[in-house]
């Protein structure tokens, strides 16, 4: 029988991710049942409610927006920013006892906590119980804790899934990564602007002088194009705000169900359970409502490929599902999860497991799947693309 679950902190003892947001899902309202079997297409919707995330004072949002979205500030950028930057010091080689009691930690936490364990099995056709059982007999086979991490990260590619990964920081130097500009505005000769975003995570004074200017230049462009190819996340809360003034009417931004474990408790603080589907939340769709005064009117295209993930494909979603846009490109890579990042209790690290199930609202899942574009066309050729098609929406009638 479905109920509420409440966070005991005698038991969970965690710092909440940066991006983290506090949803209470409206108890008043009953999801329909929901096949978890997510290869397919489906329906079924709740509400929710809260407080908007906070986002940058230039583009921060005003009234008119009910509830927060628990489909905002997902964070991953692979290759870069998913390796957290810190120094550790070298800890004693660990004995094989504490390997073994180590990776039956993380194949506890990956039981209880990722939201995706059951999908991945039915889509690339493996057993856990086998995989399990097969990897704790490399780990206990280790003769080094080099031996040991390889089968880790070994086991954690068998998901495929960019949010999940083990993070072993013994040895690790201090990085400092030399970041490009998050946001650069280029008005082309004949009055297109192009507004490219190259990630959603750092200093938020960038997004508010970036996306600001970007809004400020759109008064007087004729069309707009946003760039996000190569996008790795971030915090898709200022894509929100950003589009939230650029149009006139409500857009769907999708639907998430969220594994109910100990860690998602101490995120959110109490969770709705789904009576139909006991250890998850019932599905809760999002909205995003309009606040500018000045909708812009021209045509909007946005460029997006397979290196566009997470936070990046939720702003995908708003684009494609506003009506107002044409998205270009590749189909994005398929991955969402509002990862939870747990300590380990012997090496120096952690490993971060997805947490969500998320839809777009038309009941495609985001994960393995990806947003596909409306006009496929490869990466390279897609600002080509979408600049022909709009310039010869531009172009006078004869």
């Amino acid at each position: 029988m479905g109920g509420r679950h409440k966070y005991c902190p005698v038991l969970i003892g965690m710092k909440k991710n940066i991006f983290a947001v506090f949803i209470i899902l409206a108890a008043a309202a009953k999801a329909p049942a929901l096949d978890l079997n997510f290869d397919g297409r489906t329906g079924g919707s709740a509400s929710f409610s809260g407080a908007t995330p906070a986002l940058p004072a230039g583009i921060a949002a005003a009234g008119g927006q009910a509830g927060l979205n628990p489909l905002s500030g997902e964070t991953v950028a692979p290759g870069v920013f998913e390796i957290p930057f810190r120094a550790a010091s070298r800890r004693a080689p660990l004995t094989a006892a504490e390997r073994e009691a180590e990776f039956l930690f993380i194949l506890g936490k990956m039981e209880t906590v990722y939201s995706h364990l059951e999908n991945k099995q039915r889509l690339f056709g493996f057993s856990y119980a086998a995989i399990r059982s097969d990897y704790l007999s490399r780990v206990r086979a280790a003769g080094s804790d080099a031996e040991y991490r390889a089968a880790v990260q070994s086991f954690i590619r068998l998901f495929s899934d960019p949010h999940l990964g083990a993070y072993f920081y013994d040895g690790l130097p201090q990085q400092n990564p030399q970041l490009p500009p998050a946001v650069v505005n280029t008005l082309t000769g004949d009055g297109i602007l192009i507004t490219r975003v190259s990630r959603l995570y750092g200093e938020q004074e960038e997004f508010e002088k970036g996306l600001g200017e970007s809004l400020e230049m759109a008064k007087a462009a004729r069309a707009l194009v946003v760039d996000m190819r190569g996008n790795g996340g971030g915090n898709d809360g200022y894509t929100r705000a950003y589009i939230s003034l650029l149009v006139d009417h409500p857009i769907p931004t999708g639907k998430v169900t969220i594994k109910i474990s100990s860690e998602t408790l101490a995120r959110y603080g109490e969770l709705e359970e789904d009576p139909e589907h006991p250890g998850w939340t019932p599905l809760s769709s999002g909205m995003i409502n309009p606040r500018g005064d000045s909708p812009f009117r021209g045509p909007v295209a946005m460029l997006v490929d397979g290196r566009c993930v997470s936070s990046c494909e939720g702003s995908a979603v708003m684009f494609k599902f506003s009506g107002m846009a044409r998205l270009y490109g590749e189909t994005t890579m398929g991955s969402s999860g509002y990862p939870v990042t747990i300590p380990l209790p012997y090496s120096s690290g952690s490993v971060r497991i997805p947490t969500w199930i998320q839809l777009q609202p038309d009941g495609t899942p985001i994960e393995d799947h990806g947003i596909e574009p409306h006009v496929i066309v490869e990466s390279a050729r897609a600002l080509d693309a979408a600049l022909m098609d709009i310039r010869a929406k531009l172009a006078p009638a004869r």
